[in-house]
């Protein structure tokens, strides 16, 4: 009969234990209602732990217990073969110990803070009389540990509560893997929707163009992590926090971050100093790469939900770039046409297509170099082109035409003033810096004159007599302007008609070489003999010397004013072939 009413208890425990598994919502107070049904249904067991394993830290911890005091025993951390429960956790084997002596030998190996813990954490005066400890494995996989203690009894753990023990260890793995399972199911579902309603988010900010700058503002509250923006070549755009007290490091470093970042990555770590991370994320497309997000942390590894939502806004982000590059490449494309057909004799009516030309007197073109400029830089400069038409309001408007490595600008003036004055505005408009410079040619009553004002810009830059943070006029070609603009047949003739006789025929000619070379720095020291001989580290006498055998095979004296204008236009001509070997007409 009383083996009959022991089955009853412990079949009872079974089916509410299992009831437990319906409640793995709330695994720790699951546990501790399993680990009291054991204590009920064995009679001679008076208290308990319920141990599991922490793989990040690799120790055994108390999740559960009966008749002892909670505030000691979650102190209580074993490593593998400390105590009892850590040897059974290590050998993965039931251990069963009789005898005050018996437990106090397996508890030796405990550390002796742990072993305190212990004794503080019972509330019983007396040492346990007998000890059942039995792992708790799930597919041969060690979870932890159940351990029960005897206080009062001397009876001996039947074989059946033994197997009964080893049972509910079991049925707790199971309860314990499935509660896992469900709460990273319902971690990773709710993420799912998470992510889902941050990217619908961040799709609907671009779908209704409200750009860039709201997107990140909006992912920095999302991930609540501070971000900075930055273009494809590091320079700063915009952060999520204007007041941060990283923006002045970061952005001087941003250089360096993006020469250490793998080519094939999509991300990257630095670490930075504070006990921070930075995590750069790349912004790229067909075009390339357009820009980067760094983002700051204070965790080496983001969670995934937000890596998933920064690699989602990149990706828009890099959409959205191509839409615009694609919006710019057709707008450039446009603008390419209408400027070719502007140097044709049917410029006006094309003009008319972009310009109320009714409202302008003049017209004339301006080159504008930057040594940094490329074809990455035209969505820049369109967005310029507004801000210098609301500069040129006063006098006029403007239209920018993109080139390959250069911009021609086509200014269209209201009222007719002087060039002088027109010249005096675009000084006061354009703030030039030491990597740009302007060339300005002439301003023509007529659109379809505009080929000329476009010869200019063409033979100034020919000349290379213009310098990077300076605005040069086609004024200052002078006469030279119709000497370019004549063949290249007619420029060759007059270049061996007038100095042929003392052009180098070839580098062993070294007599030529100084005669020609003494002239054209005769000429640029406006004939002055002493600063000829400093510049040429010469004596005088030699530069006299140079001078009568230069007149004598030129047959010129350099005394005459016309031989002299010849000289110059020669010299000029020269000058303008050896640094256009391709010339033009």
């Amino acid at each position: 009969m009383q083996n009959s009413n022991s089955l009853l208890k412990q079949w009872q425990a079974f089916i509410e234990i299992t009831k437990n598994i319906k409640k793995v919502g709330n695994s720790k107070k699951s546990i501790q209602n399993i680990i009291e049904v054991v204590i009920d249904t064995i009679e001679k067991v008076d208290a308990g732990f319920l141990l599991l394993w922490n793989p990040h830290y690799e120790v055994l911890r108390i999740e559960a217990a009966v008749n002892f005091k909670e505030e000691f025993y979650i102190q209580n951390k074993l490593t593998l073969g400390e105590g009892i429960s850590g040897t059974v956790f290590d050998t993965g084997q039931t251990m069963v110990l009789y005898g005050e002596n018996a437990i106090e030998k397996a508890m030796k190996s405990m550390k002796e803070p742990n072993y305190q813990y212990y004794l503080q954490s019972s509330v019983q005066d007396i040492p346990p009389k007998s000890c059942l400890s039995v792992p708790i494995t799930y597919q041969d996989v060690k979870i932890g540990v159940l351990t029960l203690d005897n206080f009062y009894s001397n009876s001996l753990f039947t074989k059946e509560e033994i197997g009964f023990v080893e049972a509910i260890a079991t049925h707790i793995a199971m309860i314990i893997t499935l509660s896992q399972e469900i709460r990273e199911k319902e971690q990773s579902s709710q993420m799912l929707k998470d992510t889902l309603v941050s990217h619908h988010q961040l799709n609907d900010i671009m779908l209704n163009d409200r750009g860039s700058k709201q997107l990140i503002m909006t992912l920095s509250k999302i991930i609540e992590k501070e971000i900075f923006y930055f273009d494809a070549e590091g320079h700063f755009i915009f952060t999520s926090h204007p007041h941060s007290t990283h923006k002045a490091e970061i952005v001087e470093s941003m250089n360096q971050f993006i020469q250490q970042f793998p080519l094939d990555s999509h991300d990257y770590l630095v670490s930075y100093p504070n006990k921070s991370f930075i995590h750069i994320f790349k912004i790229a497309s067909s075009y390339g790469i357009t820009g980067y997000l760094l983002v700051i942390g204070h965790k080496q590894l983001l969670d995934v939900y937000s890596k998933l939502t920064l690699s989602h806004s990149t990706a828009i982000m890099a959409i959205e770039q191509m839409k615009e590059q694609k919006e710019i490449d057709s707008f450039i494309q446009k603008r390419q046409h209408i400027f070719q057909q502007l140097l044709e004799k049917n410029a006006e009516e094309v003009l008319k297509s972009i310009l109320e030309t009714k409202y302008y007197h003049y017209f004339c073109f301006l080159y504008y170099k930057n040594t940094s400029y490329t074809e990455q830089n035209y969505s820049y400069l369109i967005q310029r082109e507004s801000y210098y038409q609301t500069k040129f309001h006063s006098i006029g408007n403007c239209l920018f035409f993109p080139q390959r490595d250069s911009l021609v600008i086509l200014i269209a003036i209201k009222k007719v003033n002087s060039q002088h004055y027109f010249e005096k505005k675009i000084h006061e408009i354009f703030d030039l810096d030491q990597h740009e410079q302007i060339l300005i040619g002439r301003s023509v009553d007529h659109i379809d004159q505009l080929f000329l004002s476009y010869k200019d810009i063409e033979f100034l830059n020919y000349t290379n007599s213009h310098r990077n943070g300076q605005i040069t006029s086609y004024k200052t070609l002078g006469l030279n302007r119709y000497l370019l603009s004549i063949s290249e047949m007619e420029q060759q003739y007059f270049i061996q008609e007038i100095i042929g006789p003392i052009i180098p025929i070839s580098a062993k000619s070294p007599s030529n070489n100084e005669l020609l070379n003494t002239l054209i720095e005769y000429f640029k020291q406006n004939k002055n003999v002493a600063r000829t001989a400093e510049v040429m580290h010469i004596h005088q006498n030699t530069v006299y010397y140079r001078i009568v055998q230069i007149e004598e095979k030129l047959k010129i004296d350099l005394n005459n004013i016309q031989h002299v204008a010849n000289i110059h236009a020669a010299l000029f001509l020269y000058e303008h072939h050896r640094k256009n070997p391709q010339g033009g007409d």
